[in-house]
């Protein structure tokens, strides 16, 4: 549709909608596979033509580039160009991003280093203090509790923070990362039957 159509964002409540257990967005997998599939079709040189000509200015392009890449796994790519952007200007995002890039890349230390980064840009990025928990989570139990309780207080109802409480109090390693930037404000899933 966006090749097709113009696109503008409006800032505000436009419409309602009702959250099940049969919807797609809630088949997270399977979204994340369907968004997957629908980039590689597109294709490098069609995205970074796109967000190209977007009307943004060079700094947050070059940004959306990256978390597109990322959101392909094409994490050196996106912390090639996140690394760049820092040196430019260092935004508290940017840190936690290159984090992400960090942790999937297989380079845990570099990733304590960039959430440590973000969290001092922005001492209320609960996003951070969970990614940085997920990395302490097999050395550091105390450490890593003591980040969760922080993202919880910073963003009750906080779903990644409070599974990854329940995963280490339980002993089990399913943690979870956060791989963006949290809303302003989170959604609460509520199990609602009408009659």
């Amino acid at each position: 549709m966006a090749e097709r159509y113009k696109f503008k964002y409006i800032p505000e409540t436009l419409y309602i909608y009702r959250r099940h257990a049969n919807n797609l967005t809630n088949a997270h997998c399977f979204q994340q596979k369907s968004e997957l599939e629908v980039l590689r079709k597109i294709g490098f040189d069609k995205i970074e033509s796109i967000v190209g000509q977007a009307m943004f200015p060079p700094f947050e392009k070059r940004f959306l580039l990256a978390k597109i890449y990322m959101k392909m796994n094409e994490y050196s790519f996106a912390r090639d160009i996140m690394q760049q952007l820092a040196g430019e200007k260092p935004e508290p995002y940017l840190w936690f991003y290159l984090g992400n890039c960090s942790y999937f890349l297989g380079n845990p230390e570099a990733a304590v280093e960039y959430y440590q980064k973000a969290i001092l840009a922005d001492c209320k990025m609960a996003e951070a203090y969970n990614n940085l928990a997920c990395i302490y989570m097999g050395k550091d139990k105390r450490t890593a509790s003591k980040l969760l309780q922080q993202a919880l207080q910073l963003r009750p109802g906080y779903m990644d923070a409070a599974h990854n409480i329940g995963q280490l109090k339980s002993g089990m390693a399913d943690f979870k990362l956060t791989a963006r930037e949290l809303r302003k404000s989170l959604t609460n899933y509520m199990n609602v039957k009408l009659s």
